[in-house]
Formats: C-alpha cells, sequence, structure tokens
C-alpha cells in the first residue's frame, strides 16, 4: 500500500509542476490574458487541487511512515 500511495504521490507532483510551469510560461509569455475567464479559472482551480491533493497525500505518507515505524517498535520489543 504504501508504494501505491508513493507512486500517487509522484505522479500527482510531476503534473503539478508541469501545470505550474505552463501557468508560469503563460503568465510571463501574456496568452494567459487572451484565455477566456472560464479557461483561466480552470487552469487556477486544477493547480490548486493538485496542491491541496499533494498536502493530503504527504500527510498520508507521513502517517503511514510512523505507523509502519510504530509496528516494527512493537514486534521488536516483545522479541526481548
Amino acid at each position: 500500500m504504501h508504494n501505491n500511495l508513493q507512486l500517487l504521490y509522484f505522479r500527482t507532483l510531476a503534473k503539478y509542476h508541469k501545470y505550474s510551469y505552463r501557468y508560469k510560461r503563460n503568465i510571463k509569455s501574456g496568452r494567459f490574458d487572451e484565455l477566456s475567464r472560464r479557461k483561466q479559472n480552470e487552469i487556477v482551480s486544477r493547480i490548486k487541487r493538485l496542491r491541496s491533493r499533494l498536502e493530503s497525500l504527504s500527510l498520508q505518507l507521513k502517517l503511514g511512515a510512523v505507523g509502519a515505524g510504530n509496528c516494527n517498535a512493537c514486534s521488536n520489543c516483545s522479541q526481548f
């Protein structure tokens, strides 16, 4: 399960970098202003959704790591 979360996290991170790079490039070139307001909102909301998903996945990975560490610690203590 942890590997699936990592895979999902890194795929989402790649999408976030891709879309945010395109967004910044379009802002710089002035192309973003040529888009309709609806399209601008779609792009911004997509980036916001990806960022919130990354935060959620990051928290899940941290909790999973802590949980796995606690599980390993308990199993090591029971051996002594």
